[in-house]
């Protein structure tokens, strides 16, 4: 599946537009769209065109673990809700106990475990646990996950 127009206006909402670098809420350099700096990427100021694009680009990470992952067929709004999601906190860390997969151990997430048994109310009800960074609860998270679990119930 593709990220839908509300999925993209859900991420562009909540990343936020900046043409010019900043850190964002645990240190790391972003710009654009909430798109994490690379190594070797060097900006000084970009177009909200540029931005678009290397969202378009970043979401595809976070797409295709969507549907790498989940086993259970998804609607559009759960899909896209899925990938704001996991756009934002990762498909996980190397050896971390966050993020949509657990990528060293190969183990899932309860909130991947919950969508792959079909069980997709508690899944929802995951997506709000995921309001912190650097183990403080952040308000616009919480904002954030509320609209995800909103569009991924079909209810925005």
């Amino acid at each position: 599946m593709k990220t839908g127009k509300a999925g993209l206006d859900l991420i562009k909402k909540f990343e936020g537009f900046s043409a010019i670098p900043y850190c964002d809420s645990v240190g790391l350099p972003t710009i654009g769209y909430g798109h994490l700096i690379k190594a070797g990427e060097k900006f000084a100021q970009i177009t909200e065109s540029e931005a678009e694009k290397l969202l378009a680009s970043d979401i595809t990470l976070a797409e295709y673990a969507v549907d790498l992952h989940v086993e259970e067929n998804l609607t559009q709004n759960e899909f896209d809700a899925l990938v704001s999601f996991v756009f934002n906190v990762g498909t996980g860390r190397t050896g971390g106990k966050d993020g949509f997969v657990y990528l060293k151990s190969g183990k899932s997430s309860t909130l991947l475990n919950k969508l792959n048994m079909a069980n997709f109310a508690a899944a929802a009800d995951e997506i709000l646990k995921w309001d912190r960074a650097d183990g403080k609860r952040l308000p616009g998270l919480t904002r954030r996950r509320e609209a995800e679990r909103e569009m991924f119930l079909g209810e925005s």
